[in-house]
């Protein structure tokens, strides 16, 4: 599974992040991470396409967030323009299956989980091979 949905409440800052995750069978939210308040809005991935990069400001909290997928299509920007700059390329082939963040009323943090398929010869299943990528907040 990886993310398909993002859900976000933001307004000058990011308030508030949750992830819907689907394998075109299953689907399953992550729990959300961060306060109540902000304008809530939903990109989709669209079909066919993953998360690579994520572009992100950020200062003493997350500012903004825009998702970049394989074919350089770009999710709104969610949030404010404060803080620094920065961009998150994922490697080749990985995929969010999740996130984790320190929050109170906005998100302070957050980190993907990414997740790579690899199909050796040897074995008749899958095995999923985990990472992690901080989006830290300076």
């Amino acid at each position: 599974m990886d993310a398909t949905k993002f859900i976000i409440k933001h307004g000058s800052n990011v308030d508030n992040v949750q992830i819907l995750l689907g394998d075109g069978v299953k689907k399953e939210y992550t729990p959300a991470q961060g306060g109540a308040g902000g304008s809530l809005s939903e990109w989709s991935v669209p079909e066919g396409q993953y998360i690579e990069q994520v572009e992100y400001r950020s200062g003493d909290r997350l500012d903004s967030i825009t998702f970049i997928t394989n074919t350089g299509l770009k999710s709104p920007s969610f949030g404010g323009g404060g803080g620094s700059y920065h961009l998150e390329t994922f490697p080749e082939g990985y995929r969010i299956v999740g996130f984790y963040g320190r929050s109170g009323d906005r998100v302070d943090q957050v980190g993907f989980i990414l997740a790579k398929t690899i199909y050796p010869a040897y074995v008749a299943s899958p095995k999923p091979l985990d990472i992690k990528v901080n989006l830290l907040t300076e």
